[in-house]
């Protein structure tokens, strides 16, 4: 069998060609990926400070504490996810407010989700906005860096089944913080 290297050189030469080409398109298509990434120098609160709220709503009294130190995060953008997750009392007492054995309950499962859901204290994933307590129920709030990872514990601990109380939970988008404006609005007015 004859093989006619005349034809390889310009073949191998043409497939060398698009071989340079291809990877040069796909070299600049992920340096324009880096170069759209942000980078972000965040300065975290020093420490949470809480302020704690008695409001009525729906004509129930609520109950509320809030992390006020979070105004000082910036940029805010960072933590652009927001995190409710709604727990449901199955026994109340006077104004449908939980017992206090309920109470202690719950606090003591919002400061373990809390120190969980921010994984690392020095770079921490979700930040504690605050908790509403009233009408048979509390929600808790978190603003959330990367969603996947929050999401990922979360259905972890519903899998586990080793809860105190049976949750639901929500995750939104909120690069503006309007949830946290309106509830933290009242409380910075100067």
């Amino acid at each position: 069998m004859a093989v006619n290297f005349n034809l390889l050189i310009p073949t191998a030469l043409i497939a060398a060609c698009i071989i340079l080409i291809l990877f040069g398109a796909s070299a600049c298509k992920v340096h324009k990926q880096n170069a759209e990434r942000k980078e972000y120098q965040v300065r975290l609160p020093e420490e949470m400070r809480f302020a704690t709220v008695e409001f009525e709503m729906d004509g129930m009294p609520h109950v509320a504490v809030f992390n006020t130190a979070i105004v000082e995060l910036e940029p805010k953008e960072v933590f652009g996810w927001f995190l409710s997750l709604q727990v449901k009392f199955e026994a109340t007492v006077g104004d449908d407010m939980p017992n206090n054995d309920d109470v202690v309950k719950m606090q003591d499962f919002s400061d373990s989700l809390t120190e969980k859901l921010a994984v690392d204290q020095s770079h921490p994933n979700a930040l504690f906005l605050g908790r509403v307590t009233g009408h048979g129920e509390t929600m808790m709030m978190w603003y959330v860096n990367n969603p996947e990872i929050a999401h990922k514990y979360l259905q972890g601990v519903i899998d586990s089944e080793e809860y105190p109380f049976h949750f639901k939970y929500e995750m939104v988008a909120d690069q503006k913080w309007e949830n946290a404006n309106y509830w933290l609005k009242p409380l910075t007015k100067k």
